[in-house]
């Protein structure tokens, strides 16, 4: 992206703008794709509910076509000072958050206030809060289930948190991917099996992935070095002590697109099937007759949706995970002083 290109969209032109519009809380917003609009759109009316926002993907013109270049290019306008009050980014912050004073974009996010970011890895982890996957099931079967969705995903977190740390060390490293790379997580969590298929189900789940890490730690512990070891034994203390890294909330750091594809096929979508069939079951036992139960059967299948139209907008985390909104949430504030 050439200098005249971003000359166009500074926070100089944006703060014009809102005057000539005769808007002083007008805040052009620029975030990765589209499908982070809705996150952003709710985070920024809750925590500024007297701005105006415009958010949009970031994008620009190569002379041919208009191209969507995402996180790379919003970082190069906040370390090139474009951004401002009304000009924001919003980002994932992948490892960035954790990493901020060990790698380059972390310390450009961590040093950018026009940069708002996810503290988690991404919008997904975030979506992931497990509180609020009964209401997820409620909203799509419109029947009450009572799933055990906190436990399951603490444990997760558990058994996937010594890869976590190795991921980010390795990661603080600078490692271009020679020993891991974060698309790995993709082989960590399986997408072909149920937690709620039986009694046994859940800890079959947790065994495959249990044996999943082990097989990726031991392939990265037999490309480093002691020296290694303890650098990544201090990483982890330091994780801990500033940014209160714990196993039990792995699952909000690690590979947020993985992470989500787990949670929706082997929890989330099954849990609401499960919730659909014992309603069903319930029609069917105080129908009076093959026709009212038709008729019944009928009403309900029609209204029912796929539990995927309320799991991209589980905003329970702002609730639930307080200490993550409340620091997004300030860093929205401080962007506008």
């Amino acid at each position: 992206m050439n200098d005249d290109i971003i000359s166009l969209s500074d926070e100089t032109y944006y703060k014009g703008a809102s005057v000539i519009m005769g808007e002083p809380g007008y805040v052009k917003v620029i975030v990765e794709n589209s499908y982070d609009i809705p996150f952003w759109q709710d985070l920024l009316t809750a925590a500024l509910p007297e701005k105006g926002f415009d958010i949009s993907p970031f994008t620009y013109s190569d002379g041919e076509a208009d191209l969507t270049m995402g996180k790379a290019h919003i970082y190069k306008m906040a370390e090139a000072h474009l951004l401002g009050p009304h000009y924001l980014g919003c980002v994932d912050a992948d490892y960035d958050y954790l990493l901020s004073s060990h790698t380059h974009d972390g310390k450009t996010l961590d040093g950018s206030k026009f940069l708002i970011h996810t503290l988690a890895y991404s919008i997904e982890n975030l979506l992931c809060c497990p509180s609020g996957f009964a209401q997820v099931c409620a909203q799509a079967s419109k029947h009450q289930i009572h799933l055990p969705f906190e436990e399951w995903l603490k444990e997760v977190s558990r058994i996937v948190y010594p890869l976590l740390v190795w991921s980010l060390y390795l990661d603080s490293r600078d490692d271009e991917h020679q020993v891991f790379s974060v698309k790995e997580w993709a082989q960590v969590f399986p997408h072909d099996k149920s937690f709620v298929a039986d009694d046994k189900a859940a800890n079959e789940i947790m065994e495959e992935i249990a044996v999943n890490v082990k097989v990726l730690v031991k392939k990265i512990e037999a490309k480093v070095t002691d020296e290694d070891r303890e650098a990544k034994n201090r990483l982890e203390a330091e994780m801990i002590e500033q940014k209160g890294l714990a196993p039990d909330d792995s699952y909000l750091y690690v590979r947020g697109h993985d992470l989500y594809g787990f949670v929706r096929d082997t929890m989330v979508k099954p849990a609401c099937k499960k919730a659909k069939n014992e309603y069903l079951a319930v029609i069917d036992a105080n129908a009076g007759s093959e026709d009212e139960r038709n008729n019944i059967r009928g009403q309900y299948i029609k209204q029912v949706k796929d539990a995927d139209v309320y799991l991209e907008t589980n905003y329970t985390y702002k609730t639930w995970l307080p200490t993550i909104y409340l620091a997004i949430k300030d860093r929205c504030v401080r962007s506008q002083s």
